[in-house]
């Protein structure tokens, strides 16, 4: 073959050379002009006669022959390839996201019915003529919650952290717990796929269960719960941004109470910091963060510093909440404190005496708040 002899023949001008060679004549050109054809085709790198013109071969031609507009055809080709893969990928997120949604919705649906079937018990009608009392509200939700077998687990993870959260904030902390446990066995004992809600769901109860921990006083416990949820990077989602905001704050109260102020206040300003730039800074989430800080600084004795917070946060505290929310209150309690201890008596007293006023009106004259209040203005 002259292509052994002449490497650079190789190829076409090969297969041409060696068809005018056949030892056998009907395998060689028919005519001169057979073979002065085929010559001309291969200067003008076109397909030659003496090759079958297979798919690969005839492209392989073009793409000589044409470089620029095959360049152009793959750079469009490859564009067309990407905005399918890109469409496509964002039409599965946007159906994924979808599905959540509705599941989402659907079992809010069935919690928010829950709740609204306890809270109708307080109706006239249905309490005939009793005052009912929030205690005996939460046992008729219990109960109910313990016999509804078929509910969805995510939907009863929702409802028994409510009601479990109550039982902890009324003082009856192992009922609480025990709601959990029965959240966390439902979701153990269900046939489910371990989707992203039911993963934010079983974080939820965690999350609650640390909460109660430190109404009972264990801080530490409540931290080790907390350390997976405030670890590893930020979600990007607005329903688990605020879920780990929310355990970055439970977190920051744990350290606080057991004498890491400065961590607590370090760790406070980062979730202000990310609350402020993810939700805006009147967002409810972001004010308690805010609001958390001011608190750190003034539990740190600096005065100033607290006085400052407070000034900045309290109006906006009070747009988003109200004056009259539990959140504000206590907001204004702290204020007033720093004023004592700036040795503004004068202002203190004032501001604790309308705290103190408020409080009773909202919360009750017993509320252990309003008493911490009354002690304030004491000391003031």
């Amino acid at each position: 073959p002259l292509a052994q002899r002449v490497p650079v023949c190789r190829g076409d001008l090969n297969t041409i050379v060696m068809k005018a060679l056949a030892r056998e004549p009907g395998q060689r050109y028919e005519s001169a002009l057979g073979l002065a054809s085929d010559l001309e085709r291969y200067l003008a790198g076109q397909p030659i006669e003496a090759r079958p013109p297979t798919v690969g071969y005839v492209l392989g031609l073009f793409v000589r022959r044409h470089r620029a507009l095959t360049g152009a055809m793959v750079v469009a080709l490859l564009a067309l390839v990407a905005g399918v893969v890109v469409s496509t990928r964002y039409g599965l997120a946007e159906a994924r996201a979808r599905d959540a949604a509705e599941r989402r919705a659907a079992q809010l649906d069935a919690s928010t019915r829950f709740l609204e079937d306890m809270l109708t018990s307080a109706d006239p009608e249905n309490a005939q003529g009793r005052e009912v009392t929030v205690k005996q509200l939460l046992e008729a939700a219990r109960i109910n919650l313990d016999g509804d077998v078929g509910m969805a687990p995510a939907v009863r993870a929702l409802v028994a952290r409510a009601i479990g959260m109550s039982y902890a904030q009324l003082g009856d902390t192992a009922t609480g717990l025990r709601l959990l446990d029965q959240a966390d066995a439902a979701f153990q004992a269900a046939e489910h796929e371990g989707s992203a809600d039911d993963l934010y769901s079983r974080q939820k109860l965690s999350l609650t269960r640390a909460q109660i921990l430190v109404v009972m006083g264990e801080y530490q416990q409540s931290l080790d719960l907390l350390a997976p949820l405030i670890a590893g990077p930020v979600p990007a989602d607005e329903l688990g941004l605020r879920q780990r905001l929310e355990a970055e704050q439970v977190a920051l109260v744990g350290n606080g109470n057991l004498g890491y102020s400065k961590q607590a206040l370090d760790m406070g300003k980062v979730t202000a910091a990310l609350a402020q730039a993810r939700l805006g800074p009147t967002d409810k989430a972001t004010l308690i963060s805010r609001l958390n800080v001011a608190t750190m600084h003034y539990y740190l004795g600096q005065v100033k510093e607290a006085q400052a917070a407070f000034a900045a946060v309290m109006p906006d505290l009070d747009a988003g909440y109200g004056k009259s929310h539990p959140f504000t209150l206590i907001a204004r309690q702290n204020q007033a404190n720093t004023l004592r201890d700036a040795g503004d008596l004068e202002g203190a007293i004032a501001g604790l005496r309308g705290v103190v006023a408020d409080m009773g009106r909202v919360l009750g004259e017993n509320h252990y708040t309003t008493l911490s209040a009354r002690l304030s203005l004491g000391r003031a």
